[in-house]
């Protein structure tokens, strides 16, 4: 568990890559966000990271609906969850809840 909390911000870059390439959002582009943001939002939970967990399936949900068409991308909304998903990874000082 420790090791999956040291590797949160690593984690939290590479996300932050995939969400900067959506200026226009490609679906290839899309989906490798959404599939990060999914594993994350799992993985967490599955370690006892439950707001890291939480803030995560926020973003997945929105990824996911865009995906599907149900919403459209909007930088705004995608940069909102993610500062969210990123202080819950901040303020979690990597350690799980226990």
């Amino acid at each position: 568990m420790a090791q999956f909390g040291e590797a949160l911000p690593n984690k939290l870059a590479e996300i932050r890559k995939l969400h900067c390439a959506q200026a226009n959002p490609a679906d290839e582009a899309l989906q490798a966000y959404y599939t990060a943001v999914h594993r994350l939002a799992g993985s967490a939970g599955s370690y006892g990271f439950r707001p890291v967990s939480e803030a995560a399936r926020v973003l997945d949900r929105y990824l996911s609906d865009v995906i599907a068409g149900e919403k459209t991308y909007t930088p705004a909304q995608a940069e909102a969850l993610l500062q969210d998903l990123a202080q819950s990874i901040d303020t979690r000082n990597t350690s799980p809840e226990g």
